[in-house]
Parts: structure tokens; sequence; C-alpha cells
């Protein structure tokens, strides 16, 4: 992993609102724990980005704000955290690899300025 200690990420970097380039795309990664039932849930948001000296990314969004091409590229749920990272590292989330197997072409990463997409 590029711009970051791989260990950093894997201990808390990967459900801590985590930014992954990868292929001219975002991985926006979260995850969160309902303390009420100890359910625990993990996603993944995609979209398209460009990014500049390997460090800072620029999303593509639409004039009215939306980024273009934004889906839903991983949601899963469980009872704990170790539960969900053990299954985040196996499934083939970035581009039909595992993050194991991607992780040596990602880049954690700061954002830059958006760039807005106007088709008017």
């Amino acid at each position: 992993m590029h711009n970051g200690d791989i260990a950093q990420f894997l201990d808390t970097g990967w459900f801590t609102e985590s930014t992954i380039w990868y292929k001219d795309y975002i991985y926006w990664c979260e995850g969160s724990t309902d303390f009420d039932t100890g359910r625990c849930h993990f996603w993944i948001y995609k979209w398209r980005a460009d990014m500049d000296e390997e460090y800072y990314f620029h999303s593509y969004k639409k004039a009215d704000g939306d980024y273009l091409d934004y889906e839903t590229a991983y949601d899963i749920r469980g009872n704990s955290m170790e539960e969900l990272k053990a299954r985040f590292l196996e499934d083939k989330i970035f581009d039909g690899k595992s993050f194991q197997e991607a992780e040596k072409d990602m880049y954690w990463l700061d954002e830059g300025e958006d760039i807005i997409i106007d088709n008017t």
C-alpha cells in the first residue's frame, strides 16, 4: 500500500472513513457498531476519480454535486469487527481481487478538489 503503513491500515484504517485509490476509482471505507445489539456494519462506496502526486485525489462530480458513477461496492454485517475484517480481506472487492491481492497497487489518500462535470 502506497502512502500509508499496511499494518496501521489493517489495525484501524479499513473501517474508519478511509479513502483508497485503486485503478482510477476511489473506494471509501467505513464501519460502525450498534452498541445496543453488538451488530457491526462495514461498507465501501466507489466512484471514479483521478489522482495526482500519488497523494491527492479528485472526485468526478456532476454539476448538482452528486458523485459521477457512485455505487455501493461492498456492504456486509456481522457479529464483530473481526468477523467483518476477515471477510473484507478475502472477498473480491477491488476489480475482482481481494484486498490482499490488490493492496500493493493501492494508495491511501487525502482528498483534493473535486472535478465538476457540467453537461448543460
